[in-house]
């Protein structure tokens, strides 16, 4: 639970994404738009991942990940930070 006076807010993802824009760490909107691809790309990854894990670790799942999930999602957020060369948001730290 984020409390900012008497705005309340729950999920941290979408505290992160308050807490950027409000500290103008957001970015220009392709950089928002990048840092909300990786993060909408980790929660799909996670989506997949928990299943394998909890409530009953299941290797078989695990390994099906290993063999397509890992490999596509590291893949593809090695392909978006290798486009750019220090931050997201050019010489700026972003989320």
């Amino acid at each position: 639970l984020l409390q900012d006076g008497d705005f309340n807010l729950v999920q941290s993802n979408t505290i992160a994404r308050y807490l950027a824009r409000k500290y103008d760490l957001y970015g220009n909107e392709k950089a928002g738009a990048v840092s909300d691809m990786i993060i909408d790309g980790q929660n799909d990854f996670l989506s997949k991942l928990i299943p394998a894990v909890y409530p009953k670790f299941d290797q078989a799942k695990l390994d099906e990940l290993k063999k397509e999930a890992i490999p596509n999602f590291l893949g593809s957020l090695e392909k978006i930070l290798d486009s750019y060369s220090e931050f997201l948001g050019g010489d700026k730290l972003v989320l």
